[in-house]
């Protein structure tokens, strides 16, 4: 064994003590985090208080053991100390792994290399100090004294039946008997219009409702109160309006997840619940395929030239729209010309549902294609949210109706086809337009001037879309 190996092998018991230690702070700092939050749970139902002084306790039992085992100003030659000191067979000369060699006399030399043969029989045999039994034992105490206590502990909101399905009963947020406490909480959730779903009652303060539902509270104390309101997210709050001495309510539209806590003034005192969540379902984009084409199809004049297409579309909610997106590619080099056209579906000629197929029949001479041209395409759909709806569309896909003189010649040259001086051809011819719009840009409207600059956008996607595969 050489004395960097030595080295090395000392580096992995460091760290293997290291983690041992680590472990055993966790498991304590567990215990004393589940024993100070089952006793906070005997004298408030509230998460903040519970919580705080049991992070808290963690925290300073981490620290306590941090500093102990001076896990942070570890080095190398305490570790040396405790190998020379707990294996008599290393002659307490380990501290040479950390010296030069160049620097050890004859004798030191001699005494390194048994000390090398010594440590590598012992290597396997190594036990870094730990207390890992103990730890785990004490955890497992702080769990069950966790367990025991919290038997006590008030039961909170979550564990709250409502008598009759239809409210929230005694939500509390203090143990003063003589402050205002909520007996009767009602929540209805009314989901947006679009979603087709009813309005109901929640039986539980936590949420999970559809995006854009308005909620509304309604709260009736024990006792008369000066003022109530409704905290969200910690930012928000909408203060409650009085239906009469002891019963207030809210509402608000839920746009995103979050929480919420009741708050009310007692006898110059302010009182809170606990916090709920409120979750919501996002309403999801619609999923389109078109499922019975490969992405790229190449036909000749003599094929038959309609092309069936079949989409598969699905929403959470339903579908208000879809179609086909079609644009037809005519010439070439700086005589390549784009047309678009939007086409409806032969069936369902109604877009409306949440899960169906739509087919249509491309029929390409109705699309004006001749040999030598290519038509692209995508199937889109927009669902009924509102009010601004979700959007998807698939890939594109192509179809190339073959020029088949072209192909007849160019098989019979033996050569190659380079469409790349097209491609730069056809790029050059929209670099002119956009530098002759530019020009012209001081004599024609604002509408006129952003209408040919969307077209030449339009076109310098189609020419990526078309030459992009090459």
């Amino acid at each position: 064994m050489s004395v960097a190996e030595a080295r090395y092998r000392i580096q992995n018991l460091k760290q293997r003590y290291v983690l041992l230690r680590a472990l055993e702070i966790i498991l304590y700092a567990s215990a004393g985090f589940l024993l100070v939050f089952a006793l906070a749970g005997l004298f408030t139902t509230s998460l903040v208080w519970k919580l705080s002084p049991s992070l808290l306790a963690g925290l300073i039992v981490i620290i306590q053991q941090v500093l102990h085992y001076k896990l942070l100003s570890l080095s190398h030659a305490v570790f040396i100390q405790y190998l020379n000191r707990h294996y008599p067979q290393l002659e307490e000369s380990a501290d040479l792994f950390l010296q030069v060699e160049a620097g050890l006399n004859p004798l030191q030399q001699l005494q390194l290399e048994k000390t090398l043969n010594n440590f590598n029989f012992l290597y396997p045999q190594i036990k870094v100090p730990n207390s890992l039994v103990r730890s785990f034992v004490i955890f497992i105490v702080g769990a069950l004294f966790y367990v025991g206590l919290t038997a006590f502990v008030p039961k909170s909101i979550l564990n709250s039946q409502s008598v009759d399905n239809t409210s929230l009963e005694r939500i509390t947020g203090t143990n003063n008997p003589t402050t205002a406490i909520i007996e009767k909480l009602s929540i209805e959730v009314t989901p947006p219009a679009y979603t087709s779903i009813r309005k109901s009652t929640a039986e539980s303060p936590h949420l999970l409702i559809p995006e854009g539902s308005r909620i509304n509270w309604t709260a009736s104390f024990s006792e008369e109160i000066t003022m109530a309101k409704i905290l969200y997210s910690g930012k928000d709050s909408v203060v409650m309006k009085k239906i009469d001495d002891s019963s207030y309510s809210a509402s608000i539209a839920a746009n995103e997840s979050g929480f919420y806590q009741i708050q009310w003034l007692h006898n110059n005192e302010t009182v809170s619940s606990d916090y709920y969540k409120i979750e919501l379902i996002k309403d999801q984009v619609p999923k389109v395929t078109i499922d019975n084409l490969n992405q790229f199809t190449r036909l000749s004049f003599s094929d038959k030239l309609t092309v069936p297409v079949k989409s598969t579309l699905r929403d959470d909610y339903g579908l208000t729209d879809a179609s086909i997106i079609a644009t037809v590619s005519k010439g070439s080099g700086e005589s390549v010309k784009f047309r678009e056209e939007r086409l409806q579906f032969d069936k369902p000629q109604n877009i409306s549902g949440k899960d169906f197929t739509a087919e249509i029949t491309l029929n390409l001479n109705k699309l004006g294609l001749e040999p030598g041209d290519e038509l692209y395409f995508y199937v889109q759909a927009i669902d009924n949210k509102t009010p601004t709806p979700n959007y998807n569309r698939t890939e594109t896909f192509f179809i190339a109706l073959q020029d088949t003189a072209k192909v007849d010649f160019v098989e019979d040259e033996g050569l190659g086809v380079d469409l790349m001086p097209e491609y730069f051809r056809s790029q050059r011819q929209i670099i002119i337009e956009s530098e002759k719009l530019l020009r012209e840009r001081k004599g024609i409207t604002k509408q006129q001037f952003n209408s040919t600059s969307n077209e030449l956008g339009y076109d310098q996607k189609v020419l990526r879309l078309r030459y992009g595969q090459f």
